[in-house]
């Protein structure tokens, strides 16, 4: 082999060395950044953050102390009955805790397991600035206004309880950040699971809901 082929077939194998090791370097960069990004339970808290549901709606109360039809009842009615009925819309949101939250990630080559607390009523406001409210008064009674304060504060209670219980809301919270963990994680080639409170969000349960 004369010293032109032998240079030439060095060349060429330098070149091929240096494409290989471009490319395993290249696999080997993207292999550490999914590492990365698939660990990085800071990623899980702002995903599951974001994808908190909110609901708005009306809450309505009605306080009176107007009494049944009899003589002394109609004499209460018309010079002390005092009636109230509000009505005030809220914003709610449901999601999970992440200021004290502490992901648990269980991955192999195939899946990652994603375990969460389960979802709950995070805030509940009364848009006070937006209440309607209808009153009737006896003669004797003058504006009231520690009687609208009452009427307000049973009504925050007694609609916050009504939410903190409201099934529907919580499934559907779960729903959300589950199907939005999922579209970020199953992209890099793993089958996602998430749990709440150990308990699986299957399939089906992603389905019902639309988003």
């Amino acid at each position: 082999m004369n010293n032109f082929l032998r240079l030439l077939l060095i060349t060429l194998l330098v070149i091929f060395a240096l494409i290989g090791a471009y490319f395993i370097g290249h696999k080997a960069g993207e292999d550490k950044i999914k590492t990365t990004l698939i660990n990085n339970t800071e990623t899980v808290k702002q995903i599951a953050e974001l994808a908190s549901l909110e609901v708005t709606g009306i809450s309505e109360i009605n306080l009176t102390n107007n009494q049944p039809n009899s003589l002394l009842g109609t004499l209460n009615n018309l010079f002390f009955e005092n009636t109230i009925n509000l009505r005030i819309p809220y914003t709610a949101k449901y999601g999970v805790d992440v200021q004290n939250l502490k992901v648990n990630l269980q991955r192999t080559d195939t899946t990652l397991n994603i375990y969460l607390p389960s979802t709950k009523l995070m805030s509940y406001e009364l848009k006070l600035d937006k209440s309607q409210t209808l009153g009737k008064s006896g003669w004797l009674i003058v504006e009231d206004y520690t009687f609208l304060q009452q009427a307000q504060s049973k009504l925050y209670l007694k609609s916050r309880e009504e939410l903190e219980i409201n099934t529907a809301h919580i499934k559907h919270a779960k729903i959300n950040i589950a199907k939005t963990l999922k579209n970020y994680f199953e992209p890099f080639g793993f089958k996602v699971h998430i749990y709440f409170d150990k308990k699986l969000v299957d399939d089906t349960a992603l389905e019902s809901i639309k988003s």
